[in-house]
């Protein structure tokens, strides 16, 4: 904005010179010719012969003096703006191929620093321990952030998503030996929150750490129940995450019924019906301790419970809903058959 008020009022003064100097030009002309005509014309009996003395005279001299001026100010005004355009070209030149480079070393950066958060989430050595998974979900938060392009982001993704199947397992195997180091501290979870809300609707997004997320917070929402002293209904968490493929997510007993609650982020309600998904189901209710089973989703299902086959249900549920919702799905399967 300052360099075009400047340029503008720059070219204003130019052209006030300009007819500046030919006002006075055309003024000092015709007060050479008035007094050349006043000393002149009462000797001269014809134009002819006082044009033929006026040429010879000191005035017509000045005249033509002053029209050379104003070629030769006008030649070197063109000259300046021919200079002053190339100067501005250049400089818009120079200001391009900075910002190139600017953005090229910038990009150079930010591939740098992915390849070193891979290397520490995912070690090409593994006797070396990755980066603690809080760490990770920052460091790749930072970078889905600062990413310029969408193969950045999708490389984001990529990562993310084998570095959460990877954490799923370790934790999954962990469970075995030690349930509860199956939940995740606050740190972590702020961490999962964190990169989830930030990646949401962007290519850099990983599915698998969305499903992490969400059966984080449904594990921890019913494991909250066990705790809840103003239930009027008890939950007793008899086994949480294992590696036993017998057994879904969490296994909770409540009015004497064990339920199996597995967790599935689905969001289309009809994935809650699909082959491979009742085949699952139907195995932890059939060889695992289960006496039902409830899926539970993202989906929208309706209200309550929604009856998939016999033993086997489903519900919705989000974070916003609260533990109210789980308590009242789950008295409802522990009650029907």
């Amino acid at each position: 904005m300052t360099d075009a008020k400047g340029s503008s009022t720059a070219s204003g003064t130019r052209r006030t010179l300009v007819w500046s100097v030919l006002c006075t030009a055309i003024v000092v002309a015709v007060v050479t010719l008035i007094l050349t005509l006043a000393v002149f014309r009462p000797h001269d009996a014809t134009i002819g012969s006082w044009v033929t003395d006026f040429v010879k005279t000191s005035g017509f001299a000045g005249l033509c003096a002053v029209a050379a001026a104003l070629v030769a100010f006008w030649s070197i005004s063109r000259q300046l703006k021919v200079t002053r355009q190339g100067i501005d070209e250049g400089q818009r030149s120079s200001d391009r191929a900075l910002e190139a480079q600017r953005t090229t070393a910038d990009r150079n950066s930010w591939w740098q620093m992915f390849e070193w958060a891979s290397s520490r989430a995912i070690p090409a050595d593994k006797t070396e321990d990755p980066l603690p998974y809080a760490a990770i979900l920052r460091t790749f938060e930072a970078l889905a952030e600062s990413a310029t392009s969408p193969v950045q982001e999708a490389a984001v993704s990529g990562v993310m998503d084998e570095v959460a199947g990877r954490e799923e397992g370790r934790r999954k195997q962990a469970a075995t030996n030690s349930p509860s180091s199956e939940e995740y501290t606050g740190s972590e979870l702020a961490a999962l929150e964190a990169f989830v809300r930030r990646t949401a609707n962007t290519p850099a997004r990983s599915r698998a750490a969305e499903s992490q997320l969400y059966e984080a917070q449904v594990i921890q929402a019913i494991l909250k129940l066990e705790s809840d002293e103003s239930s009027d209904f008890p939950v007793v968490v008899r086994e949480g995450p294992t590696t036993d493929l017998r057994v879904p997510d969490v296994l909770v007993e409540i009015d004497g019924v064990t339920v199996g609650v597995e967790v599935k982020r689905f969001t289309p309600a009809s994935q809650t019906r699909s082959k491979k998904v009742l085949d699952q189901l139907r195995y932890f209710l059939s060889e695992g301790p289960a006496d039902r089973i409830l899926l539970v989703v993202p989906a929208e299902l309706g209200e309550g419970v929604m009856l998939l086959e016999s033993g086997i249900f489903a519900t919705h549920w989000s974070p916003n809903d609260g533990t109210s919702s789980l308590v009242r799905a789950l008295q409802e399967v522990a009650r029907r058959s």
